[in-house]
Protein backbone atom coordinates (compact mmCIF):
# COMPACT_ATOMS: atom_id res chain seq x y z
CA UNK A 1 0.00 0.00 0.00
CA UNK A 2 2.64 2.53 0.60
CA UNK A 3 3.73 1.71 -3.08
CA UNK A 4 0.61 2.40 -3.96
CA UNK A 5 0.51 5.43 -1.96
CA UNK A 6 4.02 6.94 -3.38
CA UNK A 7 3.35 6.15 -6.65
CA UNK A 8 -0.08 8.49 -6.94
CA UNK A 9 2.20 10.75 -5.45
CA UNK A 10 4.79 10.91 -8.14
CA UNK A 11 2.17 10.96 -10.66
CA UNK A 12 0.16 14.38 -9.64
CA UNK A 13 3.53 16.04 -8.59
CA UNK A 14 4.40 16.48 -11.84
CA UNK A 15 1.36 17.93 -12.28
CA UNK A 16 1.26 20.37 -9.04
CA UNK A 17 3.25 23.33 -11.22
CA UNK A 18 0.57 26.03 -11.34
CA UNK A 19 -1.74 27.85 -8.56
CA UNK A 20 -5.39 27.70 -8.57
CA UNK A 21 -6.39 31.11 -8.04
CA UNK A 22 -9.71 30.65 -9.19
CA UNK A 23 -10.50 29.01 -5.63
CA UNK A 24 -10.17 30.84 -2.07
CA UNK A 25 -7.09 30.48 -0.34
CA UNK A 26 -7.17 29.84 3.33
CA UNK A 27 -4.55 30.28 6.40
CA UNK A 28 -6.37 27.46 8.54
CA UNK A 29 -6.79 25.10 5.95
CA UNK A 30 -5.59 22.44 8.40
CA UNK A 31 -9.31 23.04 10.04
CA UNK A 32 -10.60 23.32 6.45
CA UNK A 33 -10.04 20.40 4.66
CA UNK A 34 -13.70 19.04 3.43
CA UNK A 35 -13.13 22.00 1.11
CA UNK A 36 -9.67 20.85 0.00
CA UNK A 37 -10.60 17.07 -0.47
CA UNK A 38 -13.62 15.40 -0.58
CA UNK A 39 -12.42 12.11 1.18
CA UNK A 40 -12.01 13.74 4.32
CA UNK A 41 -15.46 13.31 5.10
CA UNK A 42 -16.34 11.21 8.06
CA UNK A 43 -12.35 10.26 8.26
CA UNK A 44 -12.17 11.55 11.94
CA UNK A 45 -15.33 9.93 13.49
CA UNK A 46 -16.79 12.80 14.24
CA UNK A 47 -19.54 15.07 13.42
CA UNK A 48 -18.10 18.58 12.22
CA UNK A 49 -19.95 21.66 11.35
CA UNK A 50 -17.29 24.65 10.85
CA UNK A 51 -17.61 28.02 9.80
CA UNK A 52 -14.86 30.16 7.89
CA UNK A 53 -14.48 33.71 6.88
CA UNK A 54 -11.70 35.18 5.49
CA UNK A 55 -11.13 39.24 4.80
CA UNK A 56 -8.17 39.35 2.06
CA UNK A 57 -6.50 42.67 1.86
CA UNK A 58 -8.52 44.56 4.43
CA UNK A 59 -8.45 48.49 3.66
CA UNK A 60 -8.50 47.65 0.05
CA UNK A 61 -10.68 50.54 -1.76
CA UNK A 62 -11.51 50.63 -5.24
CA UNK A 63 -10.66 53.58 -7.33
CA UNK A 64 -14.13 54.51 -7.91
CA UNK A 65 -17.50 53.33 -6.61
CA UNK A 66 -18.00 51.15 -3.32
CA UNK A 67 -15.63 48.21 -3.35
CA UNK A 68 -13.25 46.01 -1.63
CA UNK A 69 -10.94 43.26 -1.45
CA UNK A 70 -12.09 39.57 -1.62
CA UNK A 71 -14.09 38.02 0.52
CA UNK A 72 -15.24 34.40 1.49
CA UNK A 73 -17.50 32.41 3.71
CA UNK A 74 -17.57 28.71 3.99
CA UNK A 75 -19.93 26.83 5.75
CA UNK A 76 -19.20 22.77 6.23
CA UNK A 77 -20.60 19.86 7.85
CA UNK A 78 -19.22 16.28 7.73
CA UNK A 79 -19.81 12.89 9.36
CA UNK A 80 -19.11 9.56 9.54
CA UNK A 81 -21.47 6.42 8.41
CA UNK A 82 -19.75 3.37 9.99
CA UNK A 83 -21.70 0.92 9.24
CA UNK A 84 -21.30 1.45 5.83
CA UNK A 85 -17.23 2.68 6.30
CA UNK A 86 -18.28 6.16 4.88
CA UNK A 87 -18.26 9.39 5.43
CA UNK A 88 -20.52 12.52 3.97
CA UNK A 89 -20.21 15.86 3.98
CA UNK A 90 -21.58 19.55 2.57
CA UNK A 91 -20.17 22.70 1.39
CA UNK A 92 -21.61 25.86 0.74
CA UNK A 93 -18.84 29.05 -0.14
CA UNK A 94 -19.41 32.52 -1.16
CA UNK A 95 -16.89 34.35 -2.75
CA UNK A 96 -16.70 37.59 -3.80
CA UNK A 97 -14.21 39.73 -5.78
CA UNK A 98 -15.66 43.00 -6.92
CA UNK A 99 -18.78 42.99 -9.50
CA UNK A 100 -18.13 38.93 -9.63
CA UNK A 101 -19.62 36.59 -7.02
CA UNK A 102 -19.27 32.80 -6.86
CA UNK A 103 -21.28 30.44 -5.03
CA UNK A 104 -20.95 26.17 -4.71
CA UNK A 105 -23.66 24.01 -2.88
CA UNK A 106 -21.81 20.44 -3.04
CA UNK A 107 -21.94 17.12 -1.65
CA UNK A 108 -19.22 14.73 -1.04
CA UNK A 109 -19.24 11.00 -0.10
CA UNK A 110 -16.13 8.98 1.01
CA UNK A 111 -15.75 5.31 1.60
CA UNK A 112 -12.88 4.24 3.60
CA UNK A 113 -10.79 1.45 4.33
CA UNK A 114 -9.24 0.73 6.95
CA UNK A 115 -5.90 0.00 7.73
CA UNK A 116 -2.87 -1.48 9.94
CA UNK A 117 -1.47 1.18 13.01
CA UNK A 118 -4.91 3.00 13.57
CA UNK A 119 -4.75 4.26 9.92
CA UNK A 120 -7.37 4.68 7.02
CA UNK A 121 -7.73 5.24 3.06
CA UNK A 122 -10.29 7.57 2.07
CA UNK A 123 -11.70 7.68 -1.52
CA UNK A 124 -14.07 10.70 -2.05
CA UNK A 125 -15.97 12.33 -4.79
CA UNK A 126 -18.24 15.87 -4.84
CA UNK A 127 -20.49 17.03 -7.06
CA UNK A 128 -22.90 19.59 -7.12
CA UNK A 129 -23.29 23.32 -8.79
CA UNK A 130 -21.19 26.19 -9.34
CA UNK A 131 -22.91 29.88 -9.40
CA UNK A 132 -21.24 33.13 -10.93
CA UNK A 133 -23.16 36.23 -10.31
CA UNK A 134 -21.94 39.16 -12.36
CA UNK A 135 -23.05 42.56 -11.83
CA UNK A 136 -22.57 44.36 -15.14
CA UNK A 137 -23.76 47.54 -13.98
CA UNK A 138 -20.20 47.79 -11.65
CA UNK A 139 -17.55 47.59 -14.20
CA UNK A 140 -16.21 51.06 -15.89
CA UNK A 141 -14.90 50.78 -19.52
CA UNK A 142 -12.10 52.46 -20.29
CA UNK A 143 -13.33 52.58 -24.28
CA UNK A 144 -16.73 53.16 -24.61
CA UNK A 145 -18.91 50.59 -26.50
CA UNK A 146 -16.41 47.83 -26.03
CA UNK A 147 -18.02 44.59 -26.56
CA UNK A 148 -16.11 42.79 -24.10
CA UNK A 149 -19.01 44.72 -21.74
CA UNK A 150 -21.92 44.66 -23.52
CA UNK A 151 -24.20 43.89 -20.75
CA UNK A 152 -26.13 45.77 -17.91
CA UNK A 153 -27.54 44.54 -14.39
CA UNK A 154 -26.84 41.58 -12.45
CA UNK A 155 -27.09 38.25 -14.42
CA UNK A 156 -25.77 34.46 -13.06
CA UNK A 157 -25.01 31.48 -14.71
CA UNK A 158 -25.30 27.80 -12.61
CA UNK A 159 -23.00 24.87 -13.72
CA UNK A 160 -22.44 21.54 -12.74
CA UNK A 161 -19.20 21.16 -10.89
CA UNK A 162 -17.19 17.79 -9.64
CA UNK A 163 -13.92 16.78 -7.70
CA UNK A 164 -12.24 13.60 -6.88
CA UNK A 165 -9.64 13.23 -3.90
CA UNK A 166 -7.89 10.49 -2.17
CA UNK A 167 -6.95 11.39 1.70
CA UNK A 168 -4.62 8.79 3.96
CA UNK A 169 -5.01 9.43 7.76
CA UNK A 170 -2.68 8.06 10.48
CA UNK A 171 -1.89 9.28 14.21
CA UNK A 172 1.27 10.95 13.51
CA UNK A 173 0.71 11.66 9.71
CA UNK A 174 -1.94 12.64 6.96
CA UNK A 175 -1.66 13.35 3.30
CA UNK A 176 -4.30 14.57 0.77
CA UNK A 177 -4.66 14.64 -3.22
CA UNK A 178 -7.25 16.40 -4.96
CA UNK A 179 -8.64 17.22 -8.97
CA UNK A 180 -11.18 19.76 -8.56
CA UNK A 181 -13.48 21.15 -11.29
CA UNK A 182 -13.32 18.39 -13.68
CA UNK A 183 -16.12 19.71 -15.58
CA UNK A 184 -14.19 22.90 -16.34
CA UNK A 185 -17.34 24.56 -16.20
CA UNK A 186 -17.98 28.10 -18.98
CA UNK A 187 -20.03 30.50 -18.27
CA UNK A 188 -21.10 32.74 -21.08
CA UNK A 189 -23.66 35.77 -20.28
CA UNK A 190 -26.15 37.05 -22.93
CA UNK A 191 -22.92 39.44 -24.70
CA UNK A 192 -21.54 35.27 -25.39
CA UNK A 193 -18.22 35.72 -24.13
CA UNK A 194 -16.95 33.08 -21.69
CA UNK A 195 -16.01 34.32 -18.40
CA UNK A 196 -13.25 33.04 -16.12
CA UNK A 197 -14.36 29.60 -17.24
CA UNK A 198 -13.12 27.21 -14.36
CA UNK A 199 -10.21 25.13 -15.16
CA UNK A 200 -8.43 21.95 -13.48
CA UNK A 201 -6.71 22.67 -10.23
CA UNK A 202 -5.07 20.25 -8.03
CA UNK A 203 -4.04 19.97 -4.43
CA UNK A 204 -1.39 18.23 -2.78
CA UNK A 205 -1.16 18.44 1.34
CA UNK A 206 0.32 16.95 4.02
CA UNK A 207 1.61 16.88 7.78
CA UNK A 208 3.60 14.85 10.09
CA UNK A 209 2.79 15.24 13.76
CA UNK A 210 6.20 15.30 16.23
CA UNK A 211 5.61 14.40 20.01
CA UNK A 212 8.20 16.79 21.82
CA UNK A 213 7.66 16.04 25.20
CA UNK A 214 7.01 12.14 26.83
CA UNK A 215 3.77 13.22 28.19
CA UNK A 216 2.77 14.35 24.63
CA UNK A 217 1.06 17.38 25.54
CA UNK A 218 3.28 19.43 23.32
CA UNK A 219 2.81 18.54 19.61
CA UNK A 220 4.46 19.78 16.57
CA UNK A 221 3.04 19.68 12.96
CA UNK A 222 5.21 20.99 10.34
CA UNK A 223 2.63 20.88 7.31
CA UNK A 224 2.59 21.92 3.05
CA UNK A 225 -0.09 22.67 0.87
CA UNK A 226 0.18 22.89 -3.16
CA UNK A 227 -2.01 24.47 -5.46
CA UNK A 228 -1.97 24.09 -8.75
CA UNK A 229 -4.06 24.13 -12.13
CA UNK A 230 -3.18 25.03 -15.81
CA UNK A 231 0.13 23.79 -15.66
CA UNK A 232 1.47 27.72 -15.68
CA UNK A 233 2.33 28.34 -12.14
CA UNK A 234 2.00 27.05 -8.60
CA UNK A 235 1.27 28.26 -5.17
CA UNK A 236 2.91 26.66 -1.63
CA UNK A 237 1.84 27.36 1.84
CA UNK A 238 4.82 25.74 4.03
CA UNK A 239 4.27 26.07 7.70
CA UNK A 240 4.07 24.25 11.26
CA UNK A 241 1.76 23.65 14.26
CA UNK A 242 2.24 23.75 17.38
CA UNK A 243 -0.25 22.38 20.20
CA UNK A 244 -0.58 21.96 23.55
CA UNK A 245 -2.42 19.36 25.56
CA UNK A 246 -4.70 19.54 22.15
CA UNK A 247 -6.38 22.81 24.23
CA UNK A 248 -4.34 25.32 22.40
CA UNK A 249 -2.12 25.91 19.02
CA UNK A 250 -0.40 28.57 17.19
CA UNK A 251 0.45 28.16 14.16
CA UNK A 252 2.71 30.00 10.79
CA UNK A 253 3.10 29.52 7.46
CA UNK A 254 4.87 31.01 4.09
CA UNK A 255 2.80 31.42 1.06
CA UNK A 256 5.25 31.83 -1.68
CA UNK A 257 5.43 35.39 -3.58
CA UNK A 258 2.70 36.01 -1.35
CA UNK A 259 2.52 36.65 2.49
CA UNK A 260 3.74 35.12 6.06
CA UNK A 261 1.22 33.97 7.71
CA UNK A 262 0.36 33.40 11.77
CA UNK A 263 -2.51 31.42 13.27
CA UNK A 264 -3.89 31.05 16.79
CA UNK A 265 -6.60 29.16 18.70
CA UNK A 266 -8.27 27.22 21.04
CA UNK A 267 -10.04 24.00 21.62
CA UNK A 268 -12.53 24.04 24.60
CA UNK A 269 -13.83 20.28 25.16
CA UNK A 270 -17.27 20.12 26.85
CA UNK A 271 -18.56 16.52 28.54
CA UNK A 272 -22.12 15.96 28.09
CA UNK A 273 -23.60 14.38 31.07
CA UNK A 274 -27.18 12.19 30.60
CA UNK A 275 -28.59 10.48 33.60
CA UNK A 276 -25.87 11.54 35.81
CA UNK A 277 -22.55 10.14 33.42
CA UNK A 278 -21.01 11.46 30.99
CA UNK A 279 -22.26 10.72 27.73
CA UNK A 280 -19.62 11.95 25.06
CA UNK A 281 -17.39 14.36 24.56
CA UNK A 282 -18.06 18.20 22.02
CA UNK A 283 -15.81 20.26 21.06
CA UNK A 284 -16.16 23.47 20.32
CA UNK A 285 -12.85 25.32 18.05
CA UNK A 286 -12.20 28.99 17.77
CA UNK A 287 -9.12 30.42 15.73
CA UNK A 288 -8.04 33.31 13.96
CA UNK A 289 -5.80 33.68 11.16
CA UNK A 290 -3.55 36.96 10.03
CA UNK A 291 -1.70 37.05 6.70
CA UNK A 292 1.19 39.67 6.39
CA UNK A 293 1.22 40.45 2.30
CA UNK A 294 4.75 41.14 1.09
CA UNK A 295 4.45 40.96 -2.09
CA UNK A 296 2.33 42.85 -5.05
CA UNK A 297 1.92 46.08 -2.41
CA UNK A 298 0.71 47.97 -4.95
CA UNK A 299 -2.02 46.37 -6.02
CA UNK A 300 -2.86 45.09 -2.72
CA UNK A 301 -3.43 46.29 1.11
CA UNK A 302 -0.77 44.59 4.16
CA UNK A 303 -2.96 42.21 5.59
CA UNK A 304 -5.32 39.22 5.61
CA UNK A 305 -7.50 38.15 8.57
CA UNK A 306 -9.69 35.03 8.92
CA UNK A 307 -11.90 33.67 11.62
CA UNK A 308 -12.97 30.53 12.41
CA UNK A 309 -15.35 28.69 14.36
CA UNK A 310 -16.48 24.62 14.48
CA UNK A 311 -18.35 22.43 16.63
CA UNK A 312 -17.55 18.57 16.89
CA UNK A 313 -18.96 15.52 18.35
CA UNK A 314 -17.85 11.45 18.18
CA UNK A 315 -19.81 9.66 16.00
CA UNK A 316 -20.66 6.28 17.88
CA UNK A 317 -19.68 2.68 16.36
CA UNK A 318 -23.10 0.71 15.44
CA UNK A 319 -23.64 -2.09 18.00
CA UNK A 320 -25.42 -5.27 16.92
CA UNK A 321 -27.14 -7.40 19.14
CA UNK A 322 -25.43 -11.01 20.42
CA UNK A 323 -25.73 -14.11 18.80
CA UNK A 324 -28.61 -16.35 20.32
CA UNK A 325 -28.15 -19.95 19.28
CA UNK A 326 -31.02 -22.39 19.93
CA UNK A 327 -31.70 -25.73 18.24
CA UNK A 328 -34.54 -24.38 16.34
CA UNK A 329 -33.56 -20.56 15.77
CA UNK A 330 -30.52 -18.59 15.04
CA UNK A 331 -30.55 -14.15 14.77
Amino acid sequence: MKKLILIHISLLWSILLCHAQQDAQFTQFLFNKLYINPAFAGVEQETQFSFIHRTQWAGYQASFDEGGGPSTQVLSFNTALPKYNSGIGFNAVLDRLGPLSNIELQLSYAYHIKMANDSKLSFGIRGGMYTRIVDFDKYRLVDSGDDLIGESGVQSVIRPDMAIGIYYHNPKYFFSLTANHLTQASFSFGDGFNRDPLVNSFYLMGGYTIKLDRNEKWLLTPNLLVKASELKEFSVDAGALLEYDEKVWLGTSYRNEESINLYIGANMPRKIVRSGKPSSLHNIKVGFGFDYVYSGRAAKETTSYELMVSYGLPVRAPKYPALIRTPQFRY
